[in-house]
């Protein structure tokens, strides 16, 4: 019988021991893969951030006018900016999360504490699902290649047609071209272990 655990390691990414031996995540290999977008989105978060603090110091009626900022104000205000993106970015990883557990608890028939941020993601999970003519089978499925040696959990498996899927729920904005290196690296891994194709 095959042993897996999950090592969510803080700044080395995530690994998974299988049978003794250590995998990269397909995420974590992912990472060197270019994210145009990131930076132009970093920087917006961050002017936005500046923009609040400048608007709310300047429109705070506490200063009656005052038009200058001491040096210690300006730092905490560039301070709070740098750290926005990250803010961003954890917020909408634990949004990330919090809407996986709910939509795995979903295919499993059992009941999660909806919450209102929440309910789009499943209300759009459950038209999905009657729409797309896909039938989910596995969820939460660790797959891994020793071929290519890296491991990941895919979020679903499917058919459609009769034709099998890898299914990896996102719940961002857009759909960047990294979702779908890591899509194929899941299906690999799946193909690979269960000789599949």
């Amino acid at each position: 019988m095959t042993t897996v655990t999950r090592n969510d390691k803080a700044r080395g990414g995530r690994t998974y021991t299988i049978d003794g031996v250590e995998y990269p995540s397909v995420t974590t290999v992912l990472q060197v893969v270019a994210k145009p977008a990131l930076v132009p989105w970093a920087k917006k978060v961050s002017l936005e951030k500046v923009r609040a603090e400048l608007y709310a110091y300047v429109d705070d009626p506490l200063f009656g006018g005052q038009r200058t900022l001491e040096r210690g104000q300006v730092d905490s205000i560039i301070a709070a900016a740098a750290k926005r993106p990250d803010e961003v970015r954890d917020a909408a990883a634990d949004f990330g999360t919090r809407a996986h557990a709910l939509i795995e608890a979903e295919l499993k028939g059992e009941l999660l504490p909806l919450t209102d941020d929440l309910m789009p993601v499943l209300e759009n999970f459950r038209a999905w699902r009657r729409d797309s003519g896909i039938v989910l089978s596995l969820s939460e499925q660790v797959v891994y290649s020793t071929v290519h040696g890296y491991a990941g959990t895919l979020d679903a498996t499917a058919t459609r047609v009769g034709l099998p899927i890898v299914c990896d729920w996102k719940t961002g904005n857009a759909l960047y071209p990294e979702a779908s290196l890591q899509v194929a690296a899941y299906a690999l891994a799946l193909s690979e272990r269960t000789g599949r194709t």
